[in-house]
């Protein structure tokens, strides 16, 4: 029982980590200064790609600088980057508005092709196997 209530909160906290990480700084950041200047791809997979790359960015950076002060763990990283995000909402929470955009998302063939890839690419890279090719694997 113990082991199962352990695996919860681990789940849990994946559950919380992986947003705050890898996609919410990059949406708020993204939201509050480049949605609205010119030249900004509008086509949802460009920005959803920019949003995890401006947060993958933000948060190797923030992990570095804790690694360099030899203070580094996961719960500080967590705290610093959930920090920046408070920080964004409280100060530029007039000019945060939510767009209706999520209700007309238009996807096609393509995209979807795209992102299921990514999906499968994920779960296969995620699951931890001994050997390469099952049994036949000599495992130099």
């Amino acid at each position: 029982m113990g082991g199962r209530v352990l695996g919860i909160f681990h789940f849990l906290k994946i559950l919380f980590t992986l947003p705050l990480l890898f996609f919410i700084p990059g949406y708020l950041t993204y939201v509050l200064f480049a949605r609205e200047r010119e030249g900004c791809p509008r086509d949802f997979l460009e920005v959803a790609f920019i949003q995890v790359l401006i947060s993958v960015v933000l948060s190797s950076f923030c992990a570095l600088v804790l690694a360099e002060l030899g203070h580094f763990s996961l719960m500080k990283l967590v705290v610093l980057v959930a920090g920046y995000s408070i920080g964004l909402i409280l100060r530029y929470r007039s000019k945060l508005i939510f767009s209706d955009g999520w209700k007309s998302f238009r996807c096609d063939y393509s995209q979807t092709l795209v992102v299921g890839m990514l999906l499968i690419a994920g779960v296969l890279f995620f699951q931890p196997f001994e050997k390469i090719l099952g049994g036949r694997d000599a495992g130099l």
